[in-house]
């Protein structure tokens, strides 16, 4: 939705058609909580519009809520270890394996 939003710009009508139209179209419900949670972050405003903090998310290519931790990291001097975590969060958690891996 925020990257959406970035290159498409427009209301929040215009991005829920734009994603309803591609190729791998998220359920309106995923639609409506994705705008739910980047209001929440301060991403969107309540009118659908992008702040500078939505801005600065949409900047780096990883999950909004990720994103937001490593800008607060910034800001409080602890990239190094938010990092860290940042990168840990991206992968797949090694305790779960499928049946027939080894």
């Amino acid at each position: 939705v925020l990257q959406a939003k970035v290159i498409h710009g427009g209301n929040y009508q215009a991005i829920s058609n734009l994603l309803h139209t591609s190729m791998a179209a998220p359920s309106r419900a995923a639609v409506e909580n994705g705008v739910d949670a980047l209001v929440g972050m301060n991403c969107l405003t309540l009118r659908g519009e992008l702040t500078v903090l939505g801005r600065a998310v949409a900047a780096i290519p990883v999950q909004p809520m990720v994103a937001k931790m490593l800008l607060a990291a910034g800001v409080l001097r602890v990239v190094k270890p938010c990092a860290v975590v940042a990168a840990f969060l991206s992968l797949k958690s090694p305790f779960l394996q499928t049946v027939g891996q080894g």
